[in-house]
């Protein structure tokens, strides 16, 4: 009698057959689909429960097998167009020169880079031959990205890239986005847009990547991280916001938030590393769309068990030699260092790298501007200063002259040590973390400038304008240069940056004559018209790379056009409400508030390059004379100073001198 072959019943079910309670029948691997689903033609995946986690023996072999799925993404019918593989290096290398030491720090460039140049990877090919592999994930991790990571680098820089531009910048959202082929052909009248280009690539990254949002992997996380950015900079809000809420859900579902966790349970010492600045990026995309105004962060510092970014260097040498740190451990040695010796802290924080301190400055921003958006105008709750305040405005002032006294040498922001980063390739990380302390100090202390400064105390207005317009000035010149050698990450909160400059500079603008003459010691007209000139220069740096960068990123246009209106929009303040609506638009890292959908309606960005055209002459006109920038109109000044000069119509600024 012919015997039948049993059937091995699998150590762990599939999602479907746990879920209609059915016996789960496979070859005993979680590799291939079960018998149910293979004869189904259902997508069959694996995720571990609680249990099966704390009873199954071999664990190693677990975490190397997969992130916890076999599930494929439905490839779209109409496949993605990738470019050829030369131009897919160039965008690529933009992508490590305008995006990755801001955020994106988990992309290793060698690797990446060596994959791309080998034949394993076919450009027109590519999608299909990733889902069909049979390499395990940790593998595909470094040496094999997944095409969701790939689209989504495209996504944040193609928009840099000329050929890229020509080839996709047709690509309409409204238009049948599946039945669009890229051409650089489509005729001289066809509108291409650097915009559309990478919207293309983000529109093919979530038709990947909706199938799968249930389903957690270390590379779905940063793709999904990346287009959180992307999303941002197209001034899509709701879909920012969720995204960056999705990747870190993922991330702690895998456990990337605690160090004992079994996704760390790698030999390979930089896969770990890949992973721990996996959920460092998606913890600093968070930051900086979740601060302000109507936020909230969808992780806590406190929730962050794991070491901090390596050094660069050892990172793409592959060799992780130095010493690590955790968050505590690095907070901790910040404010035991405050006031030692130079020496001293040098030693304790020589293999620390630029990330560290760009996080902890991350945490203070966060506290700090959420503190700035939801506490409004408020003369009477801003603190006097003294050591024994323990007011949130002391206790950020001296976390960042902590931060600011404890940072090594060869970190300080000096003319030696901008040209050594620039020639090791680290100086994107290096400007990032400066401009970002900049600024914090112009969040924290513009909140003086807005008051009276008779109702503070002696010289407390003084020293806060210092302070913000010292600050002014070093950003604008740090950003500047970095870009004019074309290092500097070109991304949607380096753009708030600059807005913040230009509309700090532009407001300072309209201080009467008096305040300045009796609270700042400008003692004559020539060093009024010197201030003034000097304060100009920064408005018409900060707005020309405004509009340099608003062809790239809508939300960066939305500022650019801000900007221009605050020339005439501060001269006709005539209320409270207005001065509390301009205070505001300062604050604010794009809109906050959305408005459930009626309909779908995907185009967004299609009369950006209008609006920019229409603004170049009205940009012309604000930058090509000094009298242009702004007028003083005492009698409309808001915010603190109108009780303190209710002067008659009739009074000419000019007879003050």
């Amino acid at each position: 009698m012919k015997t039948e072959k049993k059937l091995k019943r699998t150590f762990l079910a599939c999602d479907i057959c746990r879920s209609k309670k059915l016996k789960c029948i496979n070859n005993g691997s979680t590799k291939e689909p079960c018998h149910r689903c293979s004869r189904l033609s259902h997508e069959c995946s694996y995720t571990p429960t609680q249990s099966h986690l704390r009873k199954h023996v071999n664990k190693d072999n677990w975490a190397k097998q997969s992130d916890y799925k076999v599930s494929k993404p439905i490839v779209p019918s109409h496949e993605v167009v990738i470019p050829e593989k030369d131009v897919v290096l160039e965008v690529i290398e933009l992508f490590f020169s305008h995006q990755y030491q801001g955020v994106f720090l988990f992309l290793h460039r060698p690797s990446l880079l060596a994959f791309i140049k080998s034949s394993e990877f076919n450009p027109s090919t590519y999608i299909n031959d990733y889902y069909n592999s049979e390499s395990p994930a940790p593998y595909h991790l470094l040496h094999r990205p997944d095409p969701v990571v790939l689209l989504s680098i495209f996504a944040l820089s193609a928009r840099f890239h000329p050929s890229m531009v020509s080839s996709y910048g047709a690509f309409d959202l409204s238009q049948d986005p599946d039945l669009f082929t890229p051409s650089s052909s489509n005729g001289s009248g066809v509108f291409r847009s650097p915009v559309h280009a990478s919207e293309y690539f983000a529109y093919h990254a979530r038709k990947l990547l909706q199938p799968l949002f249930d389903r957690p992997s270390i590379q779905r996380i940063q793709a999904l991280t990346m287009l959180s950015s992307h999303d941002w900079g197209e001034r899509n809000v709701a879909r920012a916001f969720i995204y960056v809420g999705l990747a870190c859900r993922m991330a702690f579902v895998l456990g990337l938030n605690d160090s004992t966790s079994l996704c760390y349970n790698e030999t390979n010492p930089l896969i770990s590393e890949v992973k721990r600045r996996t959920l460092w990026a998606v913890y600093l995309q968070d930051r900086c769309i979740s601060s302000g105004r109507n936020r909230s962060s969808c992780i806590k510092i406190e929730d962050i068990h794991i070491e901090m970014p390596a050094l660069e260097a050892e990172f793409v040498l592959g060799k992780l030699s130095s010493p690590r740190l955790t968050f505590e451990e690095f907070q901790s040695i910040l404010f035991e260092s405050h006031g030692s010796s130079p020496t001293g802290v040098e030693n304790r924080l020589t293999n620390v790298s630029t990330y560290c301190f760009t996080i902890f400055l991350f945490e203070v921003w966060a506290s700090l501007a959420r503190w700035v958006g939801e506490s409004g105008p408020r003369s009477n709750n801003l603190p006097t200063t003294g050591s024994g305040s323990s007011s949130k405005f002391s206790e950020t002032d001296k976390k960042l002259d902590v931060l600011e006294s404890t940072i090594p040498v060869h970190l300080y922001n000096n003319t030696v040590n901008f040209q050594n980063q620039a020639s090791e390739g680290t100086l994107m990380s290096f400007v990032y973390m400066h401009a970002l302390l900049y600024l914090s100090r112009i969040f924290l202390h513009r909140e003086y400038f807005f008051i009276n400064p008779e109702t503070l105390p002696a010289n407390q207005w003084y020293n806060a304008t210092r302070k913000f317009l010292q600050s002014v000035e070093r950003s604008t010149k740090l950003i500047s240069a970095a870009e004019s050698i074309n290092m500097m990450v070109i991304a949607p909160f380096t753009g708030f940056e600059l807005f913040t400059n230009a509309a700090t500079s532009l407001y300072f603008l309209t201080s009467p004559l008096s305040l300045l003459k009796k609270n700042y010691e400008v003692q004559n007209k020539t060093a009024y018209q010197s201030l003034k000139s000097e304060v100009k220069t920064y408005v018409k740096t900060n707005i020309e790379l405004l509009k340099k960068w608003s062809s790239v990123w809508p939300i960066t246009s939305s500022w650019f056009l801000w900007t221009l209106d605050l020339q005439t929009s501060l001269k006709s303040f005539s209320t409270d409400e207005q001065g509390i609506m301009f205070r505001n638009l300062m604050i604010d890292y794009g809109t906050t508030i959305v408005a459930e959908e009626a309909n779908d309606n995907p185009s967004t960005t299609s009369s950006l390059s209008e609006q920019d055209n229409q603004s170049a002459q009205h940009f012309q006109n604000l930058v090509s004379t000094e009298d242009n920038v702004l007028t003083p109109d005492i009698n409309n000044i808001v915010l603190g100073w109108r009780e303190l000069f209710d002067v008659g119509p009739d009074l000419q600024l000019q007879s003050e001198w």
